[in-house]
């Protein structure tokens, strides 16, 4: 017989059974097998045996003995076979969230000396080292990346895969900015918010003003700076796997609060008359609201000019205007009281004797009702306080008795 080539792998993995060795078939032959750091398990009498190394890494050693029929044995065919440890279960090492169609996101697991990888994703692409124990990979869409790795030694050994999930989420969007086109100078309280997004987090800046709640959410309260002008908030949204968006920005219009009016009216109107005015000083942008009591206003309500009519009844009558600026502040209300004088009557008007002769005279007479003034004319003037006057006329004379009230309303009787 001739000696026998054992034909082996050259490297197995401790504790693996069920490998198989064999030699070459020499007709009317038989065989006998050795083995050392490990077991024969089957057909150690024939060509073609398995084995099982022990449970140490080290060298095995197969040994084959081929007789013929004669007895006759050949020289021993000798193989050693390197017995190597069995890969470990790997644990990855990936990030809990990634977003969606990102690219660059990195795995690995412990590095095993002289062993092979096997990656596999769900719901992504590994982009690079997908041989080796560290790789980079793109998320799918938003649901759960699956991550698997096995790790095989130089003997064909495979460990026990491990998997790792990965929530993939959303990229966030470019927050639009909810808040008043114009707030006042110094107002507290102003609120401002972002749409939410699921899981995310938010950054916000200011320009102008004052944070005072919420910075991290997606709604804040902030107070407006003390200076009219630009008001800038900015809005930044984080998604769960660190990936920000570009920030949403938003200018506000920064407007002076509105001052108390001072009211300009007349100090004295006569019952039911129309057309009186009343006003405020003009403050840019800003509307007005008058109120009356004792009157009616018929024209201007909403402006700074009102038009009036005295109420029916004398006593007081009252105007009030408030001023609102574009941002919606109102001003202090502002009031005034105008006084609603009667209307004049002259009740009588008489002289003692309508005809007389040069050189004598008469006496005129009269009795008025809501007058404050009274006059009579041919040079004699304010007779207000009296009721009678001494006229000696040296012509034929018409004499001419004016009326006025503290509204400035005059009648006129003739005798």
């Amino acid at each position: 017989p001739t000696i026998p080539v054992i034909k082996a792998p050259a490297i197995v993995t401790v504790g693996t059974a069920g490998i198989i060795a064999t030699v070459d078939s020499q007709s009317g032959c038989t065989y006998a097998w050795t083995i050392t750091g490990g077991t024969i398990s089957g057909g150690s009498s024939t060509n073609s045996i398995t084995f099982a190394p022990g449970s140490s890494a080290g060298i095995l050693s197969l040994g084959c003995t081929v007789t013929n029929q004669a007895g006759t044995a050949a020289t021993a065919g000798i193989l050693t076979v390197n017995v190597v440890t069995g890969p470990t279960k790997p644990v990855v090492t990936a990030p809990a969230n990634a977003t969606a169609g990102q690219t660059g996101y990195t795995a690995s697991v412990p590095t095993q000396a002289g062993f092979t990888y096997v990656w596999t994703i769900a719901n992504g692409s590994i982009t690079l080292g997908g041989s080796t124990n560290a790789i980079i990979f793109t998320a799918g869409s938003p649901g759960t990346l699956n991550l698997t790795c096995t790790v095989t030694n130089a003997g064909g050994g495979t460990s026990t895969s491990d998997i790792v999930a990965v929530n993939v989420v959303a990229a966030p969007t470019t927050p639009v900015i909810s808040s008043p086109a114009n707030v006042t100078v110094s107002r507290t309280g102003l609120m401002a918010s972002a749409p939410s997004q699921s899981g995310s987090t938010y950054a916000w800046t200011i320009t102008g003003g004052i944070i005072t709640g919420g910075a991290t959410t997606n709604s804040i309260t902030y107070t407006a700076g003390p200076t009219v002008g630009t008001l800038v908030l900015g809005c930044t949204v984080t998604n769960a796997a660190g990936l920000a968006s570009t920030a949403g920005t938003l200018n506000i219009n920064v407007v002076a609060a509105p001052v108390t009016p001072v009211i300009s009216a007349p100090g004295n109107v006569t019952v039911s008359q129309a057309g009186y005015t009343a006003s405020v000083p003009t403050q840019s942008g800003c509307t007005y609201a008058w109120v009356i009591t004792g009157g009616t206003i018929t024209a201007g309500g909403a402006s700074n000019t009102a038009t009036f009519t005295a109420g029916a009844s004398v006593g007081t009558l009252t105007l009030a205007c408030t001023v609102t600026n574009v941002a919606g502040t109102s001003s202090t209300s502002s009031a005034t009281n105008v006084n609603i004088a009667g209307y004049p009557v002259i009740n009588s008007f008489t002289a003692g004797r309508t005809t007389i002769t040069v050189g004598n005279g008469t006496v005129l007479s009269w009795n008025t009702t809501n007058a404050t003034s009274v006059t009579l004319n041919n040079s004699i003037g304010d007779v207000t306080g009296y009721s009678t006057h001494n006229v000696s006329p040296g012509t034929n004379t018409t004499y001419t008795l004016t009326a006025t009230n503290a509204a400035g309303i005059s009648v006129n009787a003739a005798v």
